[in-house]
């Protein structure tokens, strides 16, 4: 019995800590589909960093645009690797306030505004319409608008906010990490936003073909670990998606976990299996480079 009980607290305790290091790598701010499994973050010292753009300029560019950092608020200089940017992470009034301002350029990348002010502003009517102009009008006030935005995704949350999600788009292959993402109440006041857009230039014409990108997946799937080799023998589904995007090679400790930006045939194999609960779906995908053919590296796994 208390060898049971032993067993449950280590559990317990190890899905805490899981829960705790995913609340640390991943921004609760971000569409939560745009990350891959590897994407973290850590802390860089200013000092020895010496980023372009300091931590006072960080703030007079807050100030400009409307906000009012105090000269001692929270700050912590941050390299995030998958989205391969530098920033400052910038909050204060308690933490219900926060920005995050591009250590290279001083673009205003990311904004959380927690403070309840719809007792303070008239209430304008926001429906699912009107949300993206009014979420534009405001993000406007704050940073650049890239050209070209396709028509966002835009649902309600639990509290009836609007959430609004445009993706990064070349010639119609979707960017994977490009985005911009906000948060509206419901009377119209900008809660949050995150602008994640690469300026990149990739020939999206593939040189080979999804069937051709399978083939090769699959083949090199049987070098994967026997665990993800078994998903890939297995499979009941194969999906093949054409995106733009940096390759990451997990598995590959001799390769830097991130590649350049490059058009990827990203596919997917998914074993289904039975049980008495339900259905369990594990899956394993592999990037294949759709110029060249070459496995480039490994994407989710679940």
């Amino acid at each position: 019995m208390k060898t049971r009980i032993w067993i449950a607290a280590i559990i317990l305790v190890a899905v805490v800590l899981g829960s705790i290091s995913a609340y640390m790598f991943f921004d609760r701010d971000e569409h939560t589909e745009s990350f891959s499994p590897r994407h973290v973050i850590s802390k860089l010292d200013p000092d020895i960093a010496k980023p372009s753009i300091s931590y006072n300029v960080t703030l007079d560019i807050l100030r400009n645009v409307g906000y009012s950092p105090p000269g001692d608020c929270n700050a912590n200089l941050i390299n995030d690797h998958g989205w391969n940017k530098t920033y400052w992470e910038i909050s204060w009034e308690k933490g219900l306030v926060h920005a995050k301002v591009d250590a290279s350029t001083g673009e205003i990348i990311g904004m959380g505004d927690y403070r309840d002010v719809r007792k303070e502003v008239p209430c304008e009517t926001v429906s699912e319409g009107n949300a993206a102009t009014i979420a534009l009008e405001n993000i406007k006030r704050i940073t650049d608008i890239p050209d070209g935005l396709s028509e966002p995704d835009v649902r309600t949350d639990d509290d009836g906010d609007f959430v609004l999600l445009w993706t990064q788009y070349i010639d119609s292959v979707p960017v994977r990490g490009g985005f911009i993402n906000a948060k509206l109440d419901k009377c119209g006041n900008l809660v949050s936003f995150r602008k994640v857009w690469h300026g990149i230039n990739v020939d999206v014409i593939p040189g080979i073909t999804d069937e051709n990108a399978v083939d090769i997946a699959r083949a090199e799937g049987l070098n994967l670990p026997d665990v993800l080799k078994k998903r890939v023998e297995n499979a009941d589904n194969v999906y093949t998606e054409l995106v733009i995007g940096r390759p990451s090679s997990p598995l590959d400790r001799n390769k830097s976990l991130y590649g350049d930006y490059t058009l990827l045939w990203s596919v997917t194999f998914e074993d289904v299996r039975m049980t008495i609960e339900g259905p369990v779906i594990s899956t394993v995908t592999i990037q294949v480079d759709a110029h060249s053919g070459e496995v480039v590296g490994m994407d989710c796994t679940k």
